[in-house]
């Protein structure tokens, strides 16, 4: 089979090794400059991805910034994994994305949702047994996605990194959710 991935910062390059191993024809696009040299020699990358649109082609799209693509691709009748407006909305809006996926009961970790850092800390003080995960809603990067060793780390970090550094014009929501080991 043929696939192109479409990824913004090469996120996706492991999962294209993995289909390439399996005696697929795998093609790797790179949006960010900064990133285009990852997986370099382990996956074939192409500089171009719409001269591989075409019917016999699968593309897989990693990020939400790409979603353009996606709905291009999906009007030629192209087919396509993930990249879709829908796809972006469950991603970027975590509670809507919860909300999905308890719609459809799958089982998630237990969560509470916050647009402030102080309740926040209380939720985590009043929990002290719990370690949590803290999930940022918005487009904002991975790097924000902690898991907290206990409730003195996850109230450092909140305190003294994702308080003091959010990113401006961001509006503040985000998801703490109990740890699953």
């Amino acid at each position: 089979m043929k696939f192109v991935f479409l990824s913004a910062e090469g996120n996706i390059c492991d999962l294209a090794r993995r289909i390439s191993l399996e005696g697929n024809d795998v093609k790797v696009w790179i949006k960010d400059e900064r990133f285009k040299h990852t997986f370099d020699g382990i996956v074939k990358k192409i500089d171009n991805w719409e001269k591989y649109a075409n019917r016999d082609t699968i593309f897989f799209i990693d990020h939400c910034k790409l979603s353009g693509a996606g709905e291009k691709l999906r009007k030629a009748n192209i087919h396509v994994i993930n990249g879709s407006k829908f796809a972006d909305k469950i991603e970027l809006d975590r509670r809507f994305g919860q909300d999905i996926m308890d719609m459809y009961g799958i089982k998630t970790p237990i969560y509470r949702s916050f647009t402030d850092f102080k309740p926040a800390i209380a939720y985590i003080k009043q929990n002290k047994n719990k370690r949590h995960v803290f999930k940022p809603s918005g487009n904002i990067s991975t790097d924000w996605t902690y898991v907290g060793t206990d409730s003195d780390d996850m109230i450092e970090m909140i305190e003294n990194k994702f308080s003091k550094k959010w990113p401006a014009g961001v509006k503040v929501e985000f998801l703490l959710q109990d740890f699953i080991d």
